[in-house]
């Protein structure tokens, strides 16, 4: 919300901070292709002397590794996702969805919209994009009574946000809406099996597949849509005597991964979807992605006995151990 990033941003400016007396990267957002040979990733850069990170830039490693190469500078980029191909990368920057080739030539704003803010891209299996699209209405619109409206966004002036997954094509750059606005999405993630639909993180649903609950509220569901733009479907809703919410879902062929958050648990961690139940996973890293093998998770967290590492970590789901593979420069 606008309000509390400016709130945020005053609060900074008179608390007390140490700047660092030289530049510093911290890695975050790691991604695997659909081989998991390589992984993608924001480097946050915060200039020596400054206390907030000055830009975010897409980088791309090997998975043993070596190889670590840049692919964008000076801007703020941010949520990397690797095409079925490993060949080009989707991320956002200015409030659009770009993409660049993995061998980093090639960056193209693919939306390039003046009055929408797009973000959460994700490929299809075919190779589209999938992603949420943001527009503000001012108070002095019209509104309509679907609006999601915050009253104190509304109240300072800002106006209602729309919110609608749009389906965009590469080849032709045409798109689609598959959703439109009161469901509330907060993640998109790719169906690694079907090419016809993506899994979606989004308000409960009723048996005709629109929204239902109060807005706002944090309870989310794992919801199936296809394409071709049907109604979306619930796949997976936590019971509610669990008092759990979802805060992410990442799909693999062999399994499923979720970020949950319990009334003891406001940071969240990972946990297994297996047969309908949560199954938690110890000591696993601030999570990120799934490897399509199922067997690989990778997010940021510290490597026992190393605690002056603290980076991008690969956890092994099998034998619950972790890999140092990038730390803070």
């Amino acid at each position: 919300m606008r309000i509390l990033w400016i709130i945020s941003l005053l609060l900074l400016s008179v608390l007390p901070a140490t700047a660092a007396d030289k530049e510093q990267r911290e890695p975050h957002e790691p991604v695997f292709n659909a081989a998991a040979t390589q992984l993608a990733y924001r480097e946050d850069v915060t200039k020596a002397g400054e206390v907030l990170s000055s830009s975010s830039e897409i980088w791309i490693i090997n998975r043993d590794g070596n190889g670590a190469r840049q692919l964008t500078s000076g801007f703020k980029d941010a949520h990397p996702r690797f095409n079925p191909a490993g060949t080009l990368i989707a991320f956002t920057r200015d409030r659009d969805i770009w993409t660049v080739n993995a061998d980093g030539s090639n960056p193209r704003n693919v939306t390039n919209t003046k009055d929408a803010t797009e973000s959460k891209a994700e490929f299809t299996k075919d190779g589209d994009l999938v992603f949420l699209r943001d527009s503000t209405e001012t108070p002095n619109d019209t509104l309509t009574s679907n609006a999601s409206i915050d009253p104190l966004v509304f109240a300072f002036g800002f106006g209602a946000t729309r919110q609608s997954v749009v389906l965009h094509s590469l080849k032709d750059d045409k798109e689609r809406v598959l959703l439109g606005d009161g469901y509330e999405v907060s993640q998109i993630a790719p169906n690694p099996i079907f090419g016809d639909a993506v899994f979606l993180l989004c308000k409960p649903l009723d048996n005709d597949g629109k929204p239902v609950g109060e807005k706002f509220a944090p309870d989310k569901v794992v919801a199936v849509v296809k394409l071709d733009g049907g109604a979306p479907r619930t796949v997976f809703a936590p019971k509610p005597e669990a008092k759990t919410i979802i805060d992410q879902v990442r799909v693999a062929p062999q399994r499923n991964v979720l970020v949950i958050k319990t009334p003891d648990d406001s940071v969240g961690h990972a946990a297994l979807l297996e047969n309908d139940e949560l199954v938690p996973l110890q000591d696993a890293p601030i999570f990120s992605d799934v490897s399509q093998d199922g067997k690989t998770i990778a997010g940021t967290g510290i490597v026992k006995g190393q605690a002056s590492l603290f980076g991008i970590v690969l956890y092994d789901i099998e034998t619950k151990t972790t890999k140092q593979l990038i730390a803070p420069k």
